[in-house]
């Protein structure tokens, strides 16, 4: 009897492993990724606007001294309002720039002489509005 019971007896043989598609790794390296991606665009976001902050700081301290300009001197002033005119005005603004340009020409004959006299009353009036349209804008 123990002959006729060993085939009913008998084992059934173990399946092969089935292949499973594992896509969790692609998961977790786009998750990775997604996420450097948003880390350097809240950084990137985060310096311009710190740096945004920091030119407009820059250019209310080239106004305060663009204001503190000594007449005085024709030559010295001339120079240090066109200097300081330049950091203020920048490229992208155009009334600044047009401003800044009218006031860099109404200063030219101070700049290249080496004896000048004192600033007339127009060059002295674009520079008045050059920084008066500087100090509403900033």
């Amino acid at each position: 009897m123990a002959a006729q019971q060993a085939p009913q007896m008998q084992l059934r043989d173990i399946k092969p492993p089935v292949p499973i598609d594992d896509t969790s790794v692609y998961f977790y390296w786009g998750v990775v990724i997604a996420g450097v991606i948003i880390v350097a665009l809240i950084l990137f976001f985060l310096i311009r606007f710190l740096l945004g902050l920091r030119r407009i700081n820059q250019q209310k301290i080239y106004l305060d001294a663009l204001k503190n300009i000594d007449w005085n001197d024709s030559k010295k002033s001339a120079y240090e309002a066109t200097r300081l005119g330049r950091f203020i005005a920048g490229d992208d603004q155009e009334r600044l720039g047009e401003l800044y340009r009218q006031m860099v020409q109404e200063l030219e004959p101070y700049k290249y002489k080496q004896v000048v006299e004192p600033v007339h009353a127009e060059a002295r009036a674009q520079f008045d509005l050059f920084v008066k349209v500087c100090d509403e804008s900033l």
